[in-house]
């Protein structure tokens, strides 16, 4: 999304969220849509999440995480692990912004031959880590 806001100008993104399960969820031909949902409610009353709030969840942990390590360095910023923090939160930005931005096009869906998994882990334990540091 924030690609194609900077570089297509989108100006925002609506999803629909609600779901009233009549049929299988997970069968499309059910004579209704594809049910879209956060999660959907099994029988014995659970909730299963949808891979699309599984990946929204992921995205927004990262921003906490990024909001979270700003303030803590914000907060302590004459420390070792304040610079630290810095450091790290300006190599991801730089590299988001002039790395990865350009290596990828709308529509292109196989990110992990781009950016495998382990590239995300990697960074959301350096940030954990980070944050624990400057909690102490």
């Amino acid at each position: 999304m924030f690609k194609a806001a900077r570089e297509y100008g989108m100006k925002f993104r609506t999803s629909w969220h609600w779901n009233n399960v009549a049929g299988d969820p997970y069968y499309a031909l059910d004579c209704r849509e594809d049910d879209y949902a956060w999660c959907n409610a099994s029988p014995d009353g659970r909730l299963i999440p949808s891979v699309e709030f599984e990946r929204l969840r992921e995205g927004l942990d990262d921003y906490r995480r990024l909001i979270t390590l700003d303030r803590l360095a914000k907060e302590h910023p004459d420390t070792q692990a304040a610079r630290a923090a810095r450091e790290l939160i300006e190599t991801r930005i730089r590299e988001l912004i002039e790395t990865r931005m350009k290596s990828f096009h709308l529509g292109q869906r196989d990110h992990d031959a781009l950016f495998p998994p382990a590239d995300w882990s990697d960074f959301r334990r350096q940030a954990d880590d980070a944050i624990e540091a400057l909690r102490r």
